[in-house]
């Protein structure tokens, strides 16, 4: 029998062990979730509020910040894209 066969039997062998006493122990694993009805329940109710628009002002003032430096941005694009076109109608440009 080659050798990684054996890791793989030994693999699945200490994965079902680990299962097992999980199963016993009535503990969840690392990594799985384990939430409980009051956490799911704190949850919708945020999301309620938040699809609500019940939004904090900060998070509104953020929104608005981050949409006035993509207004700038673009207002910059279309001024590099102007003058990319002028440099290339005088025969400047990249060809």
């Amino acid at each position: 029998m080659p050798w990684f066969a054996i890791v793989a039997i030994v693999g699945i062998g200490v994965w079902g062990l680990v299962m097992i006493l999980s199963m016993i122990l009535g503990k969840p694993l690392p990594g799985t979730s384990s939430v409980s009805e009051k956490e799911l329940q704190e949850l919708r109710d945020r999301l309620e509020a938040l699809e609500s628009g019940a939004g904090q002002p900060a998070v509104e003032r953020r929104i608005e910040r981050i949409e006035a430096r993509l207004d700038k941005r673009e207002a910059r694009e279309l001024e590099q894209d102007g003058w990319d076109r002028q440099a290339r109608d005088l025969g400047l440009g990249e060809d």
